[in-house]
């Protein structure tokens, strides 16, 4: 990309993140207290009600539960960009591909803060740093190459087939639910006798 696309990327990122934070009374404590009650509620149907036993559940959740939420934000607004700017794509010369990149940029730098926080907790609960978390770099870096590619893929497609977008919405949701049941076994989705 020539130099002027990377600056508007990184601008518009500044900016959507700006709006973000001045569309609430809260900013960017959402930014905690959203992940923080999905890891709540998960955390009470798995450990509290469930009596999940495996050892280390709780950094798996929190891990996992903020990894996931990362890949799902990223498909999901990257995703739905190129729609949602259609009518200024019609008006100016510019690549489409920045509207999805804006969103995956912003979408990882949320991430970015909320991982080191949680990196932070793990260390004061008792998992202190150690050569293996360098084996984070790399993994992260796949799901963002990943997440990037399954977003650049729908936000081609959602402009042509436009009804899509109610199920991107929804498809990582489900996603999500079903392998967690698939992992528990099927007592967590079924009701119990």
């Amino acid at each position: 990309m020539r130099l002027h696309m990377l600056e508007l990327i990184f601008f518009s990122t500044y900016a959507e993140l700006h709006a973000e934070r001045s569309r609430s009374y809260l900013g960017f404590a959402w930014w905690l207290i959203d992940p923080a009650m999905q890891m709540g509620v998960y955390y009470f149907v798995f450990a509290v009600a469930l009596k999940s036993t495996a050892p280390d559940f709780l950094p798996f959740l929190l891990i996992g539960l903020t990894v996931w939420q990362w890949f799902k934000s990223s498909v999901t607004h990257g995703g739905l960009a190129i729609w949602q700017s259609l009518p200024l794509i019609r008006q100016v010369k510019l690549s489409a591909s920045v509207f999805p990149s804006v969103q995956i940029l912003a979408d990882t730098t949320k991430f970015a803060f909320i991982f080191s926080l949680l990196l932070v907790v793990l260390w004061c609960t008792g998992y202190p740093p150690n050569a293996t978390y360098l084996a984070l770099l790399p993994v992260l870096l796949i799901e963002l190459i990943f997440a990037s590619a399954v977003a650049y893929l729908v936000a081609a497609v959602v402009p042509l087939i436009p009804d899509l977008r109610f199920v991107i919405e929804q498809s990582p949701a489900w996603c999500f639910r079903f392998r967690t049941c698939r992992r528990h076994g099927a007592r967590c989705c079924l009701p119990t006798r």
